[in-house]
């Protein structure tokens, strides 16, 4: 539950929620915390605006992605980010926290928008950013989708061949 940072997430949340009451997040996936989780909406009074949505499939994924207006990562640390990735391949821009792995996937101020972390202000402010500011939604947007075009697995693969290739040559 803390590396994932649903839990910052939810009360970063809560912030946007008492601007924008009619905001909703919805929390694809599962796991062992579930519970606690859940429990946490209710205790922050944002089980109204929070869905759950367990298990989904990668069509109902993109779906969503394509809905969205903002996803959110609130991963304390992360690989690349692949979801972020996707979220972008359908125009959507990414919050996240300024830390290894969202920073590298989330181009900050041109694919996506990244808080310091653990600041849930700061985080709630970015979300807020994307719901209302047009021009900053339509900016992000544009270049999200263009950035996650440079990222495939055909182009990933090609480029690790040129690196054992050019390692290769030099022995």
């Amino acid at each position: 539950m803390k590396y994932k940072g649903l839990q910052l997430a939810f009360n970063a949340f809560s912030k946007v929620v008492s601007r924008f009451p009619d905001a909703k997040l919805l929390v694809a996936g599962s796991g062992p915390y579930q519970q606690q989780l859940a429990k946490m909406v209710v205790d922050l009074g944002i089980s109204k605006s929070v869905r759950f949505l367990g298990r989904v499939s990668e069509r109902s994924k993109f779906e969503l992605y394509g809905e969205t207006r903002v996803v959110i990562s609130p991963s304390r640390r992360e690989g690349f980010g692949i979801s972020v990735i996707e979220a972008n391949s359908v125009g959507t821009p990414v919050v996240g926290w300024n830390v290894p792995g969202s920073r590298d996937s989330i181009v900050d101020g041109t694919t996506g928008l990244l808080a310091p972390f653990p600041d849930e202000a700061a985080f709630a402010d970015r979300i807020s950013t994307l719901l209302t500011d047009d021009q900053t939604w339509r900016n992000l947007s544009e270049n999200a989708w263009k950035w996650a075009l440079d990222h495939s697995w055909d182009k990933s693969a090609n480029d690790f061949e040129k690196v054992i290739e050019g390692t290769l040559a030099v022995q």
